[in-house]
């Protein structure tokens, strides 16, 4: 796993992920055949790459998947992620099934799954080709349903992996509830497959902005004894509190002034003189209460 500084900057994969206009890249797994340093039969493997923004630690890599746990620089944030490449048929994919399971039954973190599962999940995810038989939506459901992962909210291409006439949608994102419990709002975007078959997945971490909490004013205050006293009191304090700061600010500005230290030091007795009263009239009044 190689971050994207170390890439040949002139690729047009990694010119592409340069120019990309997010604040965190959890990463890009795609297979590819015939390279130099790829892994498995055939040549077939997986090359990838997390952006510096995230610092991995290798936990377990097979042929079908690197697991690896992820920080977060700058908010240090852990979580894991699984890349994984599912093979071609459904027997060989039964390996990589049962070590996914094993790691979601001993995570305890928030934790994403996301690449090439080679495997569909509903009728529509597979467009030309042989037509779509019922027993082959229930391979990844049953994988879902038994670690309990649930699909990202995704944009982008539909399909992420083509060949001549048949199309199908056999890349995602998952995540578990820890995951959800971690980040406010997180995204999967799927790029076109112009560089390969397959489309390139980018997760974005997004920010939700948070209402402010406007004042509410309520008409019985008004009605308490000590409404008057208390707004003028509020009022006397800020003016004070304000003068105090408009003077200092001409001291800094201007320190070799005789007559500006001795105003300033009237201005700061008068403010907590007033803050004085104020507490002692809290105190008092919390007795009573």
């Amino acid at each position: 796993m190689r971050p994207i500084r170390s890439f040949d900057r002139q690729s047009p994969m990694n010119r592409f992920l340069l120019s990309v206009p997010i604040v965190m890249c959890l990463g890009i797994w795609r297979r590819y055949a015939g390279k130099k340093g790829s892994s498995g039969k055939n040549g077939k493997g997986w090359t990838g790459q997390l952006n510096t923004l995230q610092r991995p630690q290798l936990l377990k890599q097979t042929r079908r998947f690197i697991h690896t746990r992820v920080t977060q620089l700058l908010s240090h944030k852990n979580f894991c992620a699984t890349f994984v490449y599912g093979f071609n048929y459904e027997q060989q994919r039964k390996p990589l099934w049962e070590d996914l399971e094993t790691i979601s039954h001993q995570m305890q973190e928030a934790w994403c799954v996301l690449g090439d599962f080679n495997t569909i999940l509903r009728k529509e995810d597979r467009m030309g080709g042989d037509e779509v038989e019922d027993y082959e939506l229930q391979e990844l459901q049953s994988y879902l349903d038994s670690c309990k992962l649930t699909e990202t909210p995704y944009s982008g291409a539909y399909y992420t992996w083509s060949h001549k006439t048949v199309w199908s949608r056999i890349g995602r994102a998952l995540m578990n509830g820890y995951w959800h419990d971690l980040f406010d709002y997180t995204h999967a975007n799927f790029i076109a497959n112009e560089l390969s078959d397959h489309s390139p997945i980018i997760i974005q971490f997004l920010q939700t902005s948070k209402p402010r909490h406007a004042f509410q004013y309520c008409d019985m205050w008004s009605h308490h004894s000590t409404y008057q006293g208390l707004i003028s009191q509020a009022l006397a304090q800020e003016k004070a509190r304000q003068k105090l700061v408009e003077l200092q600010e001409s001291l800094s500005a201007t320190p070799r002034d005789p007559l500006l230290p001795q105003h300033e030091h009237k201005l700061r007795l008068h403010y907590l003189d007033i803050i004085s009263s104020s507490l002692s009239v809290m105190r008092q009044q919390s007795k009573m209460d």
